[in-house]
């Protein structure tokens, strides 16, 4: 075999291929290694793109356009309110948590509670204590 006779290469591909047909480069390669063929990866590839064997590479699936919606602007205070969770760490590594009611008309803070643990129930106690909230909520994620 000559420095560029590729034959048995491309024969043991095409047999290869016949068995397996949708494999990858790898596959085949280090499937001649397990059978004892000492062909190096840039032989091997070479007969392998000469065959044109290449797999296709998957398409992006492409998601339909969201529809943007505006955010509701209230007119007057009592009108829309947001909640908001932050936390951080103590020196001592406990974390707190701390729960925020704001009023988006004037950015009015009507609640800041800090709390090691903030049960979902605890935070609508907070939401309910303050002023009259029957207006919609948002919350912000993030």
């Amino acid at each position: 075999m000559t420095k560029r006779d590729d034959s048995e290469v491309i024969d043991k591909l095409i047999e290869m291929s016949e068995i397996k047909p949708i494999r990858a480069f790898d596959y085949y390669f280090y499937r001649f290694r397990s059978q004892g063929f000492e062909w190096n990866q840039k032989r091997v590839l070479r007969a392998y793109r000469l065959l044109g064997l290449q797999l296709k590479r998957k398409s992006k699936k492409l998601l339909p356009a969201r529809v943007k919606t505006s955010l509701n602007q209230p007119q007057a205070p009592r009108q829309l309110w947001s909640a908001d969770f932050m936390s951080d760490g103590l020196m001592s590594g406990g974390k707190f948590r701390i729960f925020n009611l704001i009023d988006d008309y004037n950015r009015e803070a009507l609640c800041t509670t800090p709390a090691r643990s903030m049960p979902a129930l605890r935070a609508v106690k907070y939401k309910a204590g303050n002023r009259d909230l029957r207006q919609p909520l948002t919350n912000t994620n993030g």
